[in-house]
């Protein structure tokens, strides 16, 4: 049995031998008992101390004859404790082994198109010069040599400037699909002062959705 409270040892419940009797000889006698103006809550299932409730006492009684005996001196069943400071850092540990070497990773690949940047002029002719250009498309993978690689093309057009989505241009040229270079022809039809060349290995380089795997940029240029 053990007993809850803010004191060291709370109230003993011994009753000494004329009490021994009616109640206190049940199976699952709990008492109560009040010592110096404090009542002292005893239970037969241990309970959690508190920072205000720092001690919990425990006592135990036997059973002889068919008879119990009077409680018998108690003792701490548990007791709180606060969190204590923190340590000191303890001394640098000695180096590890070296770590089995990685599995090397996966070359990258990359694709371009050349040429990657082109002016075209405008003549006071309204001619083009050069009035059609070819793009090629490569692929590098890792430390490896360029080569020609084909998938499917796009070109955007736009006055403002070199267009990066689709959204900011207006398609004048594509559907080109499993080639690896394209011939752009401009035309009147299809004046815009910039354009965007776009290409991808798998699918249609469209900006907003699929993504490009490399591009070149046209500038017009007009004769002043």
């Amino acid at each position: 049995m053990c007993s809850r409270n803010e004191q060291y040892y709370p109230a003993s419940p011994t009753y000494g031998s004329q009490y021994l009797n009616g109640d206190y000889q049940q199976d699952d006698y709990i008492p109560t008992k009040t010592c110096k103006g404090a009542t002292f809550t005893y239970t037969d299932n241990g309970v959690s101390v508190t920072e205000s409730i720092p001690y919990q006492v425990c006592w135990t009684r036997k059973k002889e004859n068919g008879k119990w005996g009077d409680w018998k001196d108690g003792f701490i069943w548990t007791k709180w404790g606060k969190d204590g400071q923190d340590g000191q850092d303890g001394d640098k540990g000695d180096q590890g082994d070296k770590g089995d070497p990685g599995t090397p990773g996966t070359d990258a690949t990359t694709y371009i198109i050349t040429p990657g940047a082109a002016t075209i002029r405008l003549t006071r002719t309204s001619s083009y010069e050069p009035s059609s250009m070819t793009f090629r498309a490569y692929k590098k993978t890792g430390t490896g040599s360029l080569s020609s690689v084909s998938g499917y093309w796009e070109i955007y057009g736009s006055n403002s400037h070199a267009p990066t989505t689709s959204s900011e241009g207006t398609v004048v040229g594509g559907g080109w699909s499993g080639v690896s270079n394209i011939t752009f022809n401009i035309s009147s039809s299809t004046k815009y002062n910039y354009y965007t060349v776009a290409f991808n290995p798998t699918q249609y380089p469209i900006y907003d959705g699929n993504p490009v795997a490399a591009s070149a940029t046209i500038t017009v240029v007009v004769d002043g």
